[in-house]
């Protein structure tokens, strides 16, 4: 399972390489893939990147992947309340997320709720 994030890197490298791609967000594609499951404390993986070792992009979604996993139902657990899952973000602030990520999430809270 955790080696899904270096394929994800590797498809994209070598497609950038291949086909000679400069699109910026290309990049960033791949930092999300490659750095996800990185923590902001540096007890994530592949790298145990801590802070802004972490690619800004990898640490939004980081926060975003937790969102939707934690909120989704899935065959072996059932999908948990907004508010649960805000609790859990909260209470990893400054560890598994960046509290600026964290901060910046919070202040979009309405407007997702507005969505969902």
């Amino acid at each position: 399972m955790k080696q899904h994030v270096l394929t994800g890197q590797n498809v994209l490298r070598e497609t950038i390489e291949k086909y000679h791609l400069t699109e910026s967000f290309l990049e960033m594609g791949m930092n999300i893939c490659a750095y996800h499951h990185e923590k902001f404390n540096g007890k994530g993986y592949p790298e145990g990147l801590a802070g802004e070792e972490i690619p800004l992009e990898a640490r939004i979604f980081a926060l975003c992947d937790a969102y939707d996993a934690i909120r989704s139902k899935r065959s072996y657990k059932e999908g948990l309340s907004h508010l649960e899952v805000m609790k859990r973000i909260v209470a990893d602030n400054n560890q598994h997320f960046d509290p600026d990520v964290v901060e910046a999430f919070l202040e979009c809270e309405k407007k997702l709720l507005a969505i969902i």
